[in-house]
């Protein structure tokens, strides 16, 4: 069975863009919408797997497979159904450009 077969869910990518000023500092960021209707399978990460990114100083909770020309990048963010997930990592998931696998912090409103 092939990756793109169990793609069961379909998120959103948001990306961050920033205007800058005559002097060329960055000054107002807006949030727009990159990419809908996004093919994707969503799996919670291991305790073991949390423990390992912890160590690298990254706080993640999950990982997210898409396909390979999705136009997905670290902060952006990534919603499926009414949960934002934090992009924290992309990459090209076994080398040959078949599939991205991205590892998502979910974001907790407080």
């Amino acid at each position: 069975m092939s990756l793109a077969a169990m793609y069961n869910k379909t998120g959103t990518v948001r990306r961050y863009e920033y205007t800058t000023s005559v002097l060329g500092t960055q000054q107002g960021e807006s949030l727009t919408t990159n990419a809908t209707g996004v093919a994707c399978t969503l799996q919670p990460l291991t305790a073991g797997e949390i423990n390992a990114y912890n160590k690298m100083q990254a706080e993640v909770t999950h990982r997210l497979f898409c396909p390979s020309g999705t136009d997905i990048l670290p902060k952006d963010e990534f919603v499926i159904s009414s949960t934002t997930y934090e992009v924290q990592g992309v990459m090209d998931d076994g080398g040959r450009g078949h599939h991205k696998k991205c590892i998502l912090r979910e974001r907790v409103e407080s």
